[in-house]
């Protein structure tokens, strides 16, 4: 298994649109450049610990469970105190190998990378690495995540993440982690700034100069239902949104992909709520956006281009107005 950390790797989660196995093969079909092996001095917490040269790691790609800000004692939340321990069983007093897929540092000066635990035996030729960031998303510990200059193996995070997630394990018991309505607007909007997975119809695409933007839920259906002299006939939309920015969007065509054809698809949207117009998620990397009718999650394939439409003065307004920062 070091030739995964060198290249690529193969991951065995069966064609497209077999069912993902309960226990899933742990190597990264990603790409990754190796890093240094050292020895885990300590757990910190459950997203972070500490090497025997006083060095800190940050896992990449797996957002441990955190306490909502209405919490009473922030140190005592059982999902997190949960996660951590799995950590430092998995980790303490072990050899472990650092992989990088994009940035490698936080500002706080810590690693960020993917972890692989040693095999015991190193002479064992057949012993594998466990993929640490797999182990914990399997278990349900954490979800999968991307942040801006570290996009790399989502989808395959995202896959582990579903295996505990189909059997409600760990964080999935629990009602603050669960999937989120996008036609429920105001509560997203309470949300805003926290991690979530929003699920639901997409009601409206518009494309702008600088972006595609996405709309889901009741909010946009109902504004086509209101009479055109009415006095909110002209307000902007406040339901859930994406925006994809015109140069990642670009990149997915030119994969052969598409996001102008899911109109009336449900989709499964992960990211931090944003406060734009209405509650919404800026998307990085296209495995935020997930088919729910699809097992293999697979983007939508390209088709042909949908004709071009004439955009309103006010739809201008209105996409200006979502991403305008406020």
């Amino acid at each position: 298994m070091q030739a995964c950390l060198l290249a690529v790797c193969v991951l065995a989660f069966g064609p497209a649109g077999a069912e993902t196995p309960s226990t899933p093969d742990e190597r990264t079909a990603c790409a990754l450049e190796p890093g240094p092996t050292r020895a885990v001095a300590r757990v910190i917490d459950a997203e972070t610990f500490a090497l025997d040269d006083g060095s800190e790691v940050r896992l990449i790609g797996a957002l441990a469970p955190r306490p909502p800000d209405s919490a009473l004692d922030l140190s005592f939340w059982p999902p997190e105190r949960e996660a951590k321990a799995a950590l430092e069983r998995l980790i303490v007093g072990r050899s472990v190998t650092l992989a990088y897929s994009g940035r490698r540092s936080d500002r706080y000066g810590r690693t960020l990378a993917q972890v692989f635990i040693e095999p015991d035996d190193p002479a064992d030729a057949a012993a594998e690495k466990v993929w640490v960031q797999a182990r914990l998303l399997s278990d349900g510990h954490a979800r999968a995540f991307v942040v801006k200059d570290n996009t790399g193996c989502l989808r395959e995070l995202a896959a582990h993440e579903a295996v505990a997630r189909r059997a409600s394990a760990g964080l999935w018991r629990h009602a603050a982690y669960q999937v989120r309505d996008a036609g429920r607007a105001q509560d997203l909007m309470r949300l805003r700034s926290t991690f979530q997975i929003v699920e639901g119809e997409v009601t409206d695409v518009l494309r702008t100069k600088t972006a595609l933007i996405l709309r889901f839920g009741a909010e946009r259906a109902l504004e086509r239902n209101r009479p055109a002299g009415s006095d909110d006939a002209d307000a902007p939309s406040r339901g859930f949104s994406i925006a994809v920015k015109a140069n990642i969007a670009h990149a997915w065509r030119q994969a052969d992909m598409t996001l102008e054809q899911t109109l009336g698809q449900r989709l499964r949207i992960r990211g931090w709520i944003e406060r734009r117009v209405g509650p919404a998620i800026e998307i990085l990397d296209p495995h935020q956006i997930e088919r729910v009718d699809d097992p293999a999650l697979a983007p939508v394939a390209e088709e042909t281009p949908p004709p071009r439409r004439r955009r309103s003065r006010r739809g201008s307004r209105e996409s200006a107005a979502l991403l305008a920062p406020q």
